[in-house]
């Protein structure tokens, strides 16, 4: 590993850690779920789900390439690069972004300034967190990849985060949608200011790409910044000095989120904090979720779901029925993710019902587990 790479990882560690330990702090939260199967045309994100109701305490890393689409380099080595990387941390808490500058055609106004803000020359080149890994080209690759590994492996070792960030999507009335930020300091921090952006990412974006074809299937692009493209670190979160449990929140509503002809399977949405140092901007900490288990549209409902729900307002129930799965257990909770109420079929039948009489109205979550295994979720619309 080259001396320069060394540094920058210590330097990262210098600057961006309060504690490190060698056993690695972190929260995990397990909870399975197929989708969110919504009723009534609503496109909802569940807000009752444990990573929209915690901060989770992992520690993200992030691996960026800068690339543009016209460039024969990043549709050659860059790309088989980019490829194991992705293939290498999928379902890890490392972040493998493709970021678009100057005249690519795949750019946007995020991703251009990001690149920017990256800085280096040419393209591709390739960054861990704000560490660029230099003098990757065409004979050495494969070397230069094993590197980036190492680097990301030595950063892992006991990371404990001393920040989380995350974001809660809510359905309005017109359509679109509201957008609600959290983040949370884990430790005292005496210095720094932290800004959080929310990114859509496109794992499935044909288009064309140098050294490839012109209908490549590029991944892990970063497309806009949901919380509008004039902000593109987001917004400021918090500042310093923090004391340990210290949480912000930032709302921004009416954001349309524009997936056109794709499906939601292809999308990922990226939760980023940002430290911001003079008039530069170093990753911190992210969340990420795919899009799919957020946001079912009416066909996949219809194509994949034989459970049918009602609410009977007559008399305060929720009728369930599943035409082709015994059902186990149903849980409902409230808008704020607490249980309100839960019901265990003992005999494993196609029908169950739960009374709504003492509950307020709003909307509720039906979870509803089946003896195959499956859990699905229905929202309910509840009204005196």
């Amino acid at each position: 590993m080259l001396i320069k790479t060394v540094d920058s990882i210590a330097k990262y560690l210098s600057e961006n850690t309060l504690e490190w330990n060698i056993s690695f702090k972190m929260k995990k939260i397990n909870f399975k779920m197929k989708k969110i199967i919504l009723p009534l045309s609503l496109l909802v994100f569940a807000s009752f789900n444990s990573f929209a109701q915690t901060i989770s305490e992992k520690q993200f890393f992030l691996i960026s390439k800068i690339t543009a689409d016209w460039c024969p380099k990043c549709g050659d080595y860059g790309w088989s690069i980019f490829k194991d990387l992705e293939k290498e941390y999928t379902n890890k808490d490392v972040l493998v972004l493709a970021i678009h500058k100057s005249s690519s055609g795949i750019k946007t106004k995020s991703s251009e300034k990001i690149a920017e803000t990256f800085g280096g020359f040419g393209q591709p080149l390739f960054f861990i967190n704000d560490a660029e890994k230099e003098g990757v080209n065409s004979d050495n690759w494969k070397t230069k990849l094993a590197e980036l590994k190492d680097d990301v492996n030595l950063l892992s070792l006991g990371a404990a985060p001393f920040l989380g960030v995350n974001s809660i999507v809510q359905l309005q009335a017109n359509g679109k949608y509201k957008i609600i930020v959290k983040a949370k300091a884990f430790d005292n921090i005496n210095v720094g200011e932290y800004y959080a952006g929310v990114y859509l990412i496109n794992d499935n974006l044909i288009a064309p790409q140098s050294s490839q074809s012109s209908m490549a299937k590029h991944t892990g692009v970063l497309r806009e910044n949901l919380l509008g493209e004039e902000n593109t670190f987001g917004v400021k979160m918090l500042t310093t000095p923090l004391v340990k449990g210290k949480e912000a929140t930032f709302e921004k509503s009416d954001v349309e989120i524009k997936i056109g002809s794709q499906s939601a399977k292809d999308f990922r949405i990226a939760t980023i904090l940002w430290n911001k140092r003079g008039d530069k901007f170093v990753f911190n900490n992210a969340a990420v979720v795919p899009l799919q288990t957020l946001l079912s549209s009416d066909k996949e409902i219809a194509e994949e779901s034989s459970l049918m729900v009602r609410y009977d307002a007559g008399q305060k129930i929720i009728e369930v029925k599943d035409s082709q799965y015994p059902i186990t257990a149903l849980t409902l909770f409230n808008q704020q993710g607490q249980v309100v109420s839960i019901k265990t079929m003992a005999n494993n039948e196609f029908e169950g019902k739960i009374s709504l009489t003492n509950h307020i109205q709003g909307m509720y979550f039906l979870r509803v587990g089946s003896n195959d295994g499956r859990i699905q979720t229905k929202s309910v619309l509840v009204l005196e």
